[in-house]
């Protein structure tokens, strides 16, 4: 089968001003982002990423869930039908290399401009959402990350107290790489440390009853993403650690689903993660 007879074109959801409208005011409500007018040029690149990211998902799939009876999860279904939605969102944002055709599955799909990431800090501390972490010394992204059910800022405090600490005890190739210079570990592995890294903000939402509602509706009535019956039962029915509700679930699957593709578009060689995203759902998991 087509893996992407189920998707919508990114040509017709970049067309689509309430869809384009509901994103800004979602993912832009400070005004932090300078979104970029859509145009023909804008579209093929949505499409041109969308097919790079599919590709790059079937290799994810076959070596990070490790369970192989997963790999056909239909959470992980989902994700890949709504693969142009995402890849909408990214070149929205201004967050994608402006030619990515030429690129191999090797490279790293996202610029290396930080001017349209939101740095998340103090000033931004109840952001839900997804995050990229930035190496500044060496101008390049490491991983990516998903926070729900609190600020991201906390779980970056979390990844801290996990680089200050004299053994890595979750055993991560993060944690392993970048230690803090106050730890023990602080040679690290090529001289690098925690303290050379900064958490930007992928796709940051307020967590409101707007962004909640907005989730969980399918694109065809007027929300973000393709939703199916049965996918919303499996959201409903799983549970997924820090949700107290189901508008609660549905943000945290939609940031999942920001993680995995801001994941998909880092280079392999750089990229620390071991996750292979949507972990709530039973997938294989280790390391942060």
């Amino acid at each position: 089968m087509d893996p992407t007879a189920e998707w919508k074109s990114p040509a017709d959801i970049l067309s689509k001003q309430e869809w384009i409208g509901n994103i800004n005011s979602i993912f832009n409500s400070r005004n932090t982002l300078a979104m970029i007018d859509v145009n023909e040029e804008l579209k093929n690149r949505a499409s041109t990423l969308a097919r790079a990211l599919l590709r790059r998902f079937e290799h994810h799939v076959n070596k990070r869930v490790l369970v192989e009876s997963k790999r056909s999860h239909p959470i992980l279904k989902w994700f890949r039908k709504n693969i142009p939605a995402f890849a909408c969102y990214m070149v929205l944002c201004d967050h994608v290399k402006k030619n990515t055709s030429n690129l191999s599955d090797m490279d790293c799909l996202l610029t290396n401009s930080m001017n349209n990431f939101l740095l998340l800090n103090s000033n931004n501390p109840d952001l839900w959402g997804a995050y990229l972490v930035h190496d500044i010394k060496e101008e390049k992204h490491v991983r990516s990350g998903k926070c729900t059910g609190r600020g991201m800022v906390k779980r970056w405090d979390e990844h801290r107290k996990n680089a200050l600490s004299a053994t890595n005890s979750n055993g991560s190739k993060f944690g392993d790489e970048y230690p803090s210079k106050d730890s023990a570990r602080a040679s690290g592995i090529n001289g690098r440390c925690f303290e050379d890294l900064n958490q930007y903000a992928a796709a940051a939402f307020e967590p409101s009853e707007a962004a909640f509602d907005l989730f969980q509706k399918d694109y065809d009535s007027g929300g973000l993403f393709g939703w199916t019956g049965a996918e919303k039962d499996l959201v409903c029915r799983t549970k997924i650690p820090g949700c107290n509700n189901n508008g609660h679930k549905f943000a945290a699957v939609v940031a999942y689903g920001f993680e995995l593709c801001y994941d998909l578009a880092i280079s392999r060689r750089d990229n620390l993660s071991e996750s292979p995203g949507l972990e709530a759902f039973g997938l294989m998991f280790g390391g942060w």
